[in-house]
């Protein structure tokens, strides 16, 4: 084999090997997350940051109370973002007034112009630890329910904030 065949079939495994790990951390990043309700989006993960940011500015209703009672019975608050500086996803939480529910919801991109926003779980109450997976704890009619209320109230804005161009 030529030094030129062999630097060919090199750079096809190395190419390979970099597709195969991209589509094994998508895999894994999928799995982590399993119960939430997915939408595809077309704009940017810091779009959609930034359209959550926009609703939570001129919707200041939905944002979650500052005292929040913790695992523990400490209180404390729950912010948007990563959870650490090695997070994937970006979590945003939501509070309905009405039901006394906390909404959780993250972020992830899929490629440049392009992320997966997804209803993830509610929390009854304002203490924390009573989470129930959208697709995971609630019969078909409920899930269906809470769907729907999360696209009207919330879903619906986000994602026009997001796709403005």
């Amino acid at each position: 084999m030529s030094r030129q065949t062999q630097w060919i079939v090199y750079v096809v495994i190395a190419a390979v090997l970099i597709v195969s790990f991209y589509k094994l951390v998508n895999v894994a990043s999928s799995v982590s997350y399993p119960y939430g309700e997915e939408y595809r989006i077309d704009a940017s993960a810091q779009k959609v940051i930034g359209a959550i940011y926009t609703f939570k500015k001129l919707h200041p209703e939905y944002a979650v109370p500052d005292s929040l009672r913790m695992p523990g019975g400490k209180t404390g608050q729950l912010l948007d973002g990563p959870r650490g500086k090695s997070d994937y996803w970006y979590h945003a939480y939501f509070y309905y007034t009405r039901e006394n529910q906390v909404i959780k919801t993250w972020i992830k991109p899929i490629d440049s112009t392009h992320a997966t926003f997804a209803f993830d779980a509610v929390n009854d109450g304002l203490k924390i630890g009573n989470w129930r997976g959208v697709n995971k704890d609630y019969n078909e009619a409920d899930g269906e329910r809470i769907k729907d209320t999360f696209g009207k109230r919330i879903l619906r804005e986000i994602k026009a904030f997001a796709e403005q161009h």
